[in-house]
């Protein structure tokens, strides 16, 4: 899956595909999940990246919950770099779209501290969704419309799917991949220290 691409998937069944609504959306984020530092090949060029997936419900029109499979959808979207700057040629689409969710720009400082990418966990946000024949796109990520009530997801904290834990199960280890440079080993993003705790909030955590 590429970079600001969603998948056309329900919550309950995987394989099957559920039509999903277009437009503007209310959401939540119900997943976020650390891929660690994964090979990339871009036009013939290999490298690395410390990657990420961010997951979605939104609550979808076309699922009748009265058929006993709820009546929520999973988007997901896939970030190539979890890195951030402060100089927009740089800026990775995660540092983008949440920079766009909350309204703000990461200053150095804020950056140098690290982002608790884990407490977006549960918050309520708009996307805006377009299809594009066998995907669903995110975007846009914005803030919750006042009018839209705050949902919850249904996926609980830390809930990875297989299919995400197959593509964590590929992650390389920094220190051996960086063993000729190991100060770069020590720049990874990893080391800021995510916290892998819930919030209750239901505020962006800007």
């Amino acid at each position: 899956m590429n970079e600001g691409r969603g998948t056309f998937m329900s919550n309950y069944e995987e394989h099957v595909r559920v039509k999903i609504p277009t437009g503007v959306q209310n959401a939540c984020i119900s997943g976020v999940f650390d891929l660690g530092l994964q090979e990339t090949d871009y036009e013939g060029k290999k490298g690395h990246k410390h990657q990420c997936i961010v997951m979605f419900e939104i609550i979808n029109p076309y699922l009748d919950p009265d058929e006993g499979h709820g009546n929520r959808s999973t988007l997901s979207k896939k970030y190539s770099s979890i890195n951030f700057s402060t100089d927009g040629k740089y800026k990775s689409g995660l540092q983008k779209d949440l920079e766009k969710w909350g309204g703000i720009e990461f200053t150095e400082q804020q950056i140098k501290e690290g982002f608790d990418l884990f407490s977006i966990y549960g918050k309520s946000c708009t996307l805006v969704l377009s299809e594009n024949g066998k995907y669903t796109n995110v975007d846009t990520i914005t803030k919750r419309m006042p009018e839209n009530p705050p949902i919850k997801p249904n996926r609980e904290f830390g809930d990875a799917p297989d299919w995400v834990n197959k593509i964590v199960e590929k992650q390389v280890d920094p220190n051996e991949v960086y063993k000729d440079k190991p100060t770069q080993a020590t720049k990874q993003p990893a080391d800021y220290g995510y916290a892998k705790e819930e919030s209750d909030e239901d505020d962006l955590p800007f």
